[in-house]
This record gives C-alpha cells, sequence and structure tokens, in this order.
C-alpha cells in the first residue's frame, strides 16, 4: 500500500519483480535511500535471504541479490543503518555479551 498525501489517497501498488516475503524485526530491515529515492530491504533470515531493491519510480523490485556463500551469517541480533554521505548500509550482527559482533557494508549502485 502507498499513501499519496497531496491527493490524500491509499492505493495498492501492484509492484513487477520478486518482492521479498514477509519477515518479522529479527529478520529483516528495511532501509529509505534519499540520494537514489530506492527502498533497500535486507533479509537475513526466512525463506529467501539477500538484498531486495525497491524502485519507487518504476514500481518495480530488482532481482534480488543473495548473499555470497562465505557472507553474512546472521544467528544473532541485528541491526542495520544508512548513511547518505558515504552512500552505504551498514549492518551490524553480534550476539548478548559477545565480542564476535561483525559489522557488514552494502553500497547500491544505479
Amino acid at each position: 500500500m502507498a499513501y499519496d498525501v497531496e491527493g490524500n489517497a491509499w492505493s495498492h501498488l501492484k509492484p513487477t519483480g520478486t518482492a521479498p516475503p514477509p519477515a518479522n524485526t529479527n529478520a529483516a530491515f528495511h532501509e529509505y535511500d534519499a540520494r537514489l529515492d530506492i527502498v533497500v530491504a535486507i533479509h537475513f533470515r526466512g525463506p529467501a535471504t539477500g538484498i531486495f531493491v525497491y524502485d519507487p519510480k518504476a514500481n518495480s523490485w530488482a532481482d534480488p541479490l543473495p548473499f555470497p556463500a562465505n557472507g553474512p551469517k546472521f544467528q544473532y541480533a541485528a541491526n542495520t543503518f544508512y548513511d547518505r554521505e558515504l552512500n552505504a548500509y551498514f549492518c551490524h550482527v553480534a550476539g548478548d555479551s559477545r565480542d564476535d559482533g561483525v559489522m557488514w557494508v552494502y553500497r547500491h549502485k544505479k
């Protein structure tokens, strides 16, 4: 669903492409990239993991980018943020009271 502020109306977008599967807060993060006007969904648990990118202007999802075999393992809690100045998504993964956390960085290029 999308809300049009100027038109004061809701609509069903029905985008093309492969959207990420539904997920709870312990399985995925969604970040808005204001520089490129896209939404990046990082899904790290569930039936389809990887990075999903939605372009609202085209109303479409790009082909998902799977994590590499030696890529991030999200067995613990994670949190993400997008840094506009660096044009990068940061994902920190760490277990409670553990000192073996890792930081993964992703940069989307158009």
